[in-house]
């Protein structure tokens, strides 16, 4: 296959379907109306799926000779995020918008998708260049967290075993037109965890009878922010805290220190 070629001419297909899915953007766990569109596309190319509840959609390539090659895995996640779109990028108006109100394919999904439709779309055309199998998947709740779990469920009682997996993913450090592959770590997750941290009420004029666990977390939160920007660097594969917000406590009264604080971070 002349993969240039063929890429060049499924260009404009792929930029119809990352602007359609950018007009309607839908978010985690509810991209019900992004599944039936790519059910859809499936279809047109006589590719086979099959629908994960709650996890998306699994499609299959066979190549001529699927025993005996191996099978790879492409995955494209397919939600978008709680962000109001603004008319206008950086320095001129885009070429579309989400026409959801509050919602918008901010990280990209839109194009991850569209870019797997695209490969589908060549490879489904030449089946006799694949000597293996190919699985497409669309991933729900990636932002959250929520689809994986299903999926990988799913391929586990059905004994789907993929020799290689290849998340389709843009890059804002590549230049356009240039395709990066990465051994090891390529991207990170998001994990949450709450803390609270508990301390002593009591009166404001007499703090030095209190434990003040506001007091604690400002340290607390002083030395992730050092240990952040001085000790970790962000392009390494464990992902440094790159979240932790103000501490809330109970006391609202400005007389009375707080006796407990809570906050949530992510890592």
């Amino acid at each position: 296959m002349q993969i240039t070629t063929l890429a060049k001419e499924v260009q404009p297909y792929v930029v119809e379907m990352r602007r359609y899915f950018h007009q309607h953007p839908e978010l985690s766990n509810r991209e019900d109306k992004t599944i039936q569109r790519i059910a859809q596309e499936l279809t047109d190319m006589d590719i086979p799926y099959e629908e994960i509840p709650k996890g998306g959609i699994l499609a299959t390539i066979q190549g001529l000779d699927p025993g005996k090659g191996k099978t790879v895995l492409l995955r494209a996640d397919i939600d978008a995020l709680p962000v109001q779109e603004q008319p206008c990028n950086l320095s001129q108006p885009r070429v579309c918008q989400s026409q959801e109100d509050g919602v918008m394919h901010a990280c990209g999904h839109d194009g991850h998708i569209a870019m797997l439709l695209g490969a589908a779309k060549i490879l489904s055309s030449h089946r006799e260049a694949i000597h293996g199998t190919v699985l497409l998947l669309f991933e729900r709740g990636e932002e959250n967290g929520g689809g994986i779990g299903y999926i990988l469920a799913y391929m586990d009682r059905h004994g789907i075993r993929p020799d290689t997996v290849y998340g389709t993913h843009m890059s804002a450090s590549l230049e356009s037109g240039k395709v990066g592959v990465i051994t090891g770590g390529a991207a990170s997750t998001a994990m949450g965890f709450d803390i609270t941290l508990h301390g002593r009420g009591g009166h404001g004029s007499r703090p030095d009878l209190a434990v003040n666990p506001v007091d604690c977390f400002v340290a607390i939160y002083n030395g992730l922010q050092a240990a952040r920007l001085t000790k970790v660097t962000p392009l390494c594969a464990a992902d440094p805290l790159h979240r932790l917000g103000g501490g809330r406590h109970r006391e609202k009264h400005h007389s009375k220190r707080p006796a407990v604080c809570r906050d949530g971070a992510a890592v």
